[in-house]
C-alpha cells in the first residue's frame, strides 16, 4: 500500500535472481500483514484482555482486513466510487488514527498485558509464520493459475480489482452483476491493493496468508478453550500441546483413506493424493489441508479464517449466556456473533447453514442445563439472525438463488466407505465426546458459579462435535439440488462435511489438551494411566492422518524447481503472443469495458482474457454461468452469438450483437483460431483500431459496425 515492490511479468534475470526476488517478495508480504496486527493490537487488548487469555491476538490480522473492506464494501454498494487504492488508503489512514488513539489511552494496561503474555502472542505470531512462509515457499514450486477453478478465482478478484463501485461486473457474462457468493474474492482484491502488488503475484500469497490466518486462529480458538476449562494456573504445557494438535490437525491432516489404502496394498505405491476427495462414488468431501494444496482460492477457501473466527464468537456467546447474571451483557457478543455470521454469509452461503445449526444445538444444550436462560437465548438468537441478515443484506438483495430446493437422497453411502474417510478424525471426536460428557456430569455437585463456567466450555464442545456429526449424517439423508444430477448431493457433501472436519479438528485440540488438566477425573486412581493411553490413541491418530499432506505436497509441487510466484508464467510460456495483450489490457485500458473472446469448454485455457483482466466478456466458461444463472438456456445462446461475431463480423446480425452486448474490444489469439477455423481476421481489423498486435495475436479497438449488404 506504500511501498511498491518490483514485480515485473517480464525477464528477471534468471531463475536464481528470480528466485531471490520472490523469496524477498513474500518477506515483504509477511512484514505488511505485521503492521495488520500492530494496528490491530491496541483495540483487541483493550477489548478482550479480560475475556480471552490471548485477547484474540491471532484474529489481529483479520480485525484490520475486514475493517479496511467493509467500509468500502459498503459505500461501494451505495454508488460511491471508493474501491481503489485511494478508498483503502483513507480507510487505513482512519483506523491507524483510531489504533494509536486507543494506545496511546490505555497504555499501561496493553504494556503489561504484553509483558505477562508475550510468550503465547510470540507462539501465535510463529505459527502464522510458519504458515503463511510454508504455502507461499510451496506455491513457489508450482504457481501456475491454471487448473480446477483458478481462471475463476483469479477472474473474481480482477474484476472487484477493476470496478470502483459495486456489486461487481461477472467477467463472464457482459452486462450482469455477478451471481454467487464472492466476499472472499473482494476481501482478496483488497489485500492486493494493500500489498500493491499485481495479481498474478498476490494469488499466491493470498494461499499462504489464509493459511497463517488459519493456523493461528485455530490455536486461539483452542488456546482459549482449554483456558476456560479450568481454575489451575500452571497449565502451560496443556495449552500448548492441545493447540498445537488442533492448528497442525486442521491445516494438514487428510482424512482416513491415506491409511486405509496404505493397509489394504501394503504401501502407497500408485497413490493419487485427490481419491482421498472421491472415495465415496459421485461425491466430494474434501477436507482443509486438500484445499490448501490445491491452491484454488474458491469460497470455501476465504471461508476458514472467517469460519474460524465466527467459532471463537460463538462460543462466546454461548459462554456469556452462562455466566452472565444480566441479559444486557450478552449483547455485545451476540452483535459480533451476528456481524461475523453475515460475512460467512456473504463468502460461503453454505456457512450460514452450518452456523445456523450449530447455534441452534447451541442453543438447546443451553437451555438443557439451564431452562430459566431460554429467554436470554431466544432473545439473542434474534439478534444475532437480524444482525446477519443486515450485514449481508448488500449481497443478498442482488443474488437470485442457484439451488432447486431440497431433494432426499436415494443413494446414500456405503457404512464401510463412511468409515474409511471418517474413521481417524471420528474417533478422535468420540474421545472429546466422552471426556466432556464426564466431566460435565460430574459438574452436578459443584457450585453454581463455577459449574456454569466450566459448562460454557464443556456444553460448547458437545454441540460442536454434534454439529460435526450431524453434518455428516445430513448428506446421507438430504441434499440441496443443483446442475449436476450425476452428482446430486456432491456439493452437499463437500461444504457440510468440510466444517464439520474443521469441528472435530478443535474439538480434537481441546481434548489432547484438557486431559493433563487437574480437572480430568481428580479422583480416579487410575487418572495417570487413563492420561497416558488416550494421549497415545490421540498421538498415533493425528500421525497417521499426516501421511496424506505427504503425499498431497509431494505429488502436487514436487519440491525440485522454483519456479517464483509468477500465476502467469505458464501462459507466457504456453500461449506468449496472447500472454502479451493480456498485459497490453491490464496496463492500458481502464474500467470494464466489454471485450469479445472465444468461447470454450469450462476448467479449460479458454476464457483466459477475461479471467486475467477483469474485463467482462459476452459469456465465459458455460457451465459455471449455468450454475450461477439457473438454467443452460440463459447461456447458451451467447455461445452461438460470440461464434457469429468471429466468423460473420459484417452481418446484419453480428452488428445488433457487438451493439446489444456494448463490445469495446475483440481479442484475436491462439484461442480464438482454435474455436472458430472461419474467423474473420480482416474484417474484425476493418471494425476499428488495431491497438495491439504481436505476432497472430491482435486487439481491436472497435469504432463502428459495418454491415455488408446482400448483392441483389
Amino acid at each position: 500500500m506504500f511501498i511498491r515492490p518490483q514485480t515485473s511479468s517480464g525477464n528477471q534475470g534468471g531463475a536464481g535472481n528470480r528466485s531471490m526476488k520472490d523469496l524477498g517478495l513474500i518477506v515483504f508480504a509477511w512484514f505488511m500483514t505485521a503492521l495488520l496486527q500492530l494496528f490491530a493490537m491496541p483495540i483487541l487488548i483493550t477489548r478482550l484482555r479480560n475475556t480471552l487469555f490471548d485477547a484474540g491476538w491471532a484474529f489481529g490480522r483479520l480485525l484490520t482486513w475486514l475493517v479496511l473492506a467493509l467500509p468500502v464494501w459498503v459505500l461501494a454498494h451505495f454508488g460511491f466510487p471508493v474501491n481503489n487504492q485511494g478508498g483503502l488508503f483513507v480507510v487505513f489512514l482512519l483506523f491507524a488514527v483510531l489504533s494509536i488513539a486507543v494506545f496511546h489511552l490505555n497504555k499501561d494496561e496493553i504494556v503489561l498485558f504484553l509483558q505477562e503474555r508475550w510468550k503465547w502472542l510470540m507462539a501465535e505470531e510463529i505459527l502464522f509464520a510458519a504458515g503463511f512462509f510454508f504455502l507461499c515457499v510451496a506455491r513457489g514450486f508450482g504457481p501456475d493459475i491454471n487448473d480446477l477453478e483458478k481462471f475463476m478465482d483469479a477472474g473474481l478478484m480482477a474484476s472487484y480489482l477493476r470496478a470502483p463501485t459495486l456489486p461487481v461486473l461477472d467477467m463472464w457474462f457482459a452486462g450482469e452483476t455477478m451471481n454467487y457468493y464472492t466476499f472472499g474474492h473482494f476481501l482478496g482484491s483488497v489485500m492486493t491493493r494493500y500489498w500493491s502488488l499485481e495479481l498474478p503475484y498476490s494469488y499466491n500469497l493470498l494461499l499462504g496468508f489464509i493459511m497463517g490466518l488459519f493456523m493461528a486462529e485455530t490455536f486461539s480458538v483452542v488456546l482459549n478453550l482449554i483456558y476456560k476449562s479450568t481454575e489451575t494456573e500452571d497449565i502451560g504445557k496443556p495449552l500448548i500441546w492441545g493447540s498445537a494438535v488442533a492448528a497442525v490437525l486442521v491445516a494438514f491432516a487428510g482424512n482416513t483413506h491415506a491409511i486405509w489404502y496404505g493397509i489394504k496394498n501394503h504401501g502407497w505405491k500408485g497413490y493419487w493424493y485427490p481419491d482421498a476427495t472421491r472415495f465415496i462414488p459421485q461425491t466430494i468431501h474434501e477436507f482443509p489441508s486438500y484445499s490448501l494444496i490445491v491452491g484454488d482460492l474458491h469460497a470455501h477457501v476465504w471461508d476458514f479464517p472467517l469460519a474460524v473466527s465466527l467459532l471463537l464468537c460463538v462460543f462466546l456467546w454461548y459462554h456469556g449466556v452462562l455466566v452472565s447474571e444480566r441479559a444486557w451483557k450478552i449483547y455485545p457478543r451476540a452483535l459480533a456473533t451476528g456481524m461475523m455470521l453475515g460475512v460467512c454469509f456473504m463468502t460461503s452461503a453454505w456457512s450460514g447453514g452450518v452456523y445456523a445449526l450449530l447455534l441452534c444445538l447451541c442453543g438447546m444444550t443451553l437451555t438443557l442445563f439451564y431452562p430459566s436462560r431460554f429467554g436470554h437465548v431466544c432473545t439473542s438468537l434474534t439478534l444475532i439472525g437480524a444482525v446477519a441478515a443486515g450485514v449481508s443484506s448488500l449481497w443478498w438483495t442482488h443474488f437470485r438463488s442457484i439451488s432447486s430446493g431440497v431433494r432426499w437422497v436415494e443413494d446414500s453411502s456405503d457404512f464401510w466407505r463412511l468409515l474409511v474417510v471418517w474413521g481417524g478424525i471420528g474417533i478422535l471426536s468420540l474421545i472429546a465426546f466422552w471426556v466432556a460428557d464426564h466431566q460435565n456430569r460430574s459438574l452436578f455437585a459443584v457450585a453454581s458459579a463455577l459449574r456454569r463456567k466450566k459448562q460454557g466450555v464443556l456444553g460448547f464442545i458437545l454441540a460442536l462435535i454434534i454439529a460435526a456429526w450431524v453434518l455428516i449424517l445430513i448428506p446421507e439423508i438430504i441434499y440441496v439440488k443443483d446442475i449436476y444430477p450425476e452428482h446430486p448431493r456432491a456439493n452437499t457433501m463437500f461444504k457440510f462435511t468440510l466444517q464439520s472436519f474443521i469441528f472435530m479438528g478443535i474439538a480434537t485440540g481441546w481434548v489432547a489438551g484438557f486431559i493433563w488438566l487437574k480437572d480430568f477425573i481428580p479422583d480416579n486412581k487410575s487418572r495417570k494411566g487413563i492420561q497416558s493411553a488416550l494421549t497415545l490413541v490421540i498421538s498415533l491418530t493425528v500421525c497417521l492422518l499426516l501421511i496424506f499432506p505427504y503425499f498431497g505436497y509431494r505429488d502436487r509441487y514436487g519440491f525440485k524447481n522454483f519456479k517464483g510466484l509468477n500465476g502467469l508464467n505458464w501462459l507466457k510460456e504456453k500461449y506468449p503472443e496472447d500472454y502479451a495483450g493480456i498485459l497490453w489490457l491490464n496496463a492500458h485500458v481502464s474500467g470494464q469495458p466489454v471485450i469479445l473472446e472465444a468461447v470454450g469448454t469450462s476448467y479449460s485455457d479458454f476464457s483466459r482474457v477475461s479471467a486475467f483482466t477483469g474485463l467482462p466478456t459476452v459469456v465465459g466458461w458455460p457451465v459455471h454461468e449455468w450454475l450461477w444463472r439457473g438454467s443452460y438456456d440463459i447461456p447458451a445462446p451467447r455461445i452461438e452469438d460470440v461464434k457469429s461475431m468471429y466468423e460473420q463480423p459484417f452481418s446484419l446480425a453480428s452488428a445488433r450483437m457487438f451493439e446489444k452486448y456494448m463490445v469495446d474490444y475483440i481479442f484475436v489469439g491462439d484461442k480464438e483460431r482454435e474455436a472458430y477455423p472461419d474467423l474473420r481476421s480482416d474484417q474484425l481489423r476493418a471494425l476499428g483500431d488495431v491497438v495491439f498486435q504481436n505476432g497472430g495475436t491482435f486487439v481491436v479497438h472497435r469504432t463502428m459496425s459495418r454491415i455488408m449488404t446482400p448483392a441483389f
